[in-house]
């Protein structure tokens, strides 16, 4: 017997439109909310409350037309039970929003095919929140130094005391203007801190220490040279995209640390969900769970050249998979798919290849302005999808005679 999935709102649901048509008491009440997370915000990036970090991901919900829900967990198909920060649900569209409370981008993508499989009647869109990119202050690290690395002088320097003050006061304001940012996202939203952590540790684990073998192996080089041997490499931290393993698995990465302390009080306050969706938009995350049909044309074209038609077959994938179509960023919206594949072409982003379409220099362009961006993993997600269709369809085009 197939067991029946519901979801049930403790308490008073907290509409759309009651957020907008608030009375003149209850307008004052939010006014002083904000004043008093204003005056938080203002003595630091660690200062909001618990319940400020939790309306985050209220407001953020309601910003992606779906309503929270008090769940902290999902069973999947396979019976485990994955950790969440937040849940909604849009039974319009019959979709389920969860913000993932997993350490990295290829547990998540497990986690939302284990819950799809459960909750067959949903389409499950899954954001994982990303709070510290210490990528950022190894860049600031590398300026500081002059190289990617520590080496023998610096460790000197440091501990000289006719340097040490001036190091001091440089390492003072490294930390203010680089270290500080990198993590201050932490203190924005609600998080799984066990998850957060692992993930600081992952990305911890690109720096490099030299051991006492490396300093053996180079006995041979002269004094001077063994006097400047780099002891920590953070080179590859520098390199580090913490959202890239999102992007490739079809996750929506949420940057916390690319908002401002200003931006997270937006979502901190819940009043105006708008400004919150325009917020999400200019990081391009709501195109994620909104989809520009054009940029989405051009992705596809650069993963899959494809003839128009079978393009616009791809594009209609979109809805039904739960991501309903934003408008159009690089043509007119009010277009069919057919329109808007042959609009592509007229305009020049691209052109009929040898095996189907290509892009341009224009449509490279634009493909550049998005590829590193949360948005850019739905067009994976959608993609994969793609893709799976097509290896069941050759499947039954090379079915051996005789096979039912």
């Amino acid at each position: 017997m197939k067991r029946r999935k519901s979801f049930k709102v403790r308490g008073k649901q907290k509409s759309y439109k009651a957020d907008r048509n608030t009375s003149p008491e209850a307008g004052q009440a939010g006014q002083k909310d904000s004043e008093a997370t204003h005056q938080a915000s203002s003595s630091g990036p660690f200062q909001s409350s618990t319940e400020q970090r939790k309306t985050f991901w209220e407001t953020f919900i309601r910003a992606v037309e779906a309503e929270p829900e008090q769940i902290r967990s999902l069973r999947g198909a396979s019976g485990l039970v994955h950790p969440t920060v937040a849940i909604g649900v849009d039974r319009t569209r019959k979709r389920l929003v969860v913000v993932s409370g997993d350490s990295n981008g290829r547990s998540a993508a497990l986690a939302q095919a284990d819950i799809q499989a459960a909750y067959q009647d949903y389409k499950v869109i899954l954001a994982r929140p990303i709070a510290v990119n210490l990528a950022r202050a190894a860049e600031a690290l590398a300026t500081f130094f002059g190289k990617p690395e520590i080496g023998q002088r610096d460790l000197a320097r440091l501990s000289d005391e006719r340097t040490k003050r001036v190091f001091e006061h440089r390492a003072k304001l490294l930390i203010d203007a680089a270290f500080v940012p990198a993590i201050q996202a932490v203190g924005y939203a609600a998080l799984n801190a066990p998850a957060t952590w692992q993930d600081v540790i992952t990305q911890l684990s690109h720096v490099q220490f030299m051991s006492s073998s490396d300093f053996t192996q180079n006995l041979e080089t002269s004094k001077e040279a063994k006097a400047d041997l780099p002891v920590i490499r953070f080179g590859a931290l520098v390199a580090l995209d913490p959202a890239e393993i999102d992007r490739q698995m079809g996750v929506c990465s949420v940057p916390l640390y690319e908002l401002s302390g200003d931006e997270a009080l937006v979502f901190h306050s819940g009043v105006d969900i708008e400004a919150a969706r325009e917020l999400l938009r200019t990081h391009h995350i709501l195109q994620y769970f909104f989809p520009a049909p054009d940029h989405l044309a051009l992705g596809l074209i650069e993963k899959k050249s494809a003839p128009p038609s079978t393009l616009a077959g791809w594009l209609e994938q979109s809805p039904n998979i739960g991501h309903p179509f934003g408008p159009s960023e690089l043509v007119a919206s009010n277009m069919t798919l057919d329109e808007l594949v042959n609009v592509l072409k007229e305009q020049g982003f691209s052109v009929e290849g040898e095996f189907g379409l290509e892009l341009t220099d224009s449509g490279k362009a634009s493909r550049a302005t998005v590829r590193f961006k949360p948005r850019e993993g739905f067009l994976s997600k959608l993609s994969n999808v793609v893709s799976v269709k097509i290896d069941l369809n050759l499947h039954d085009l090379f079915k051996p005679s005789g096979v039912p």
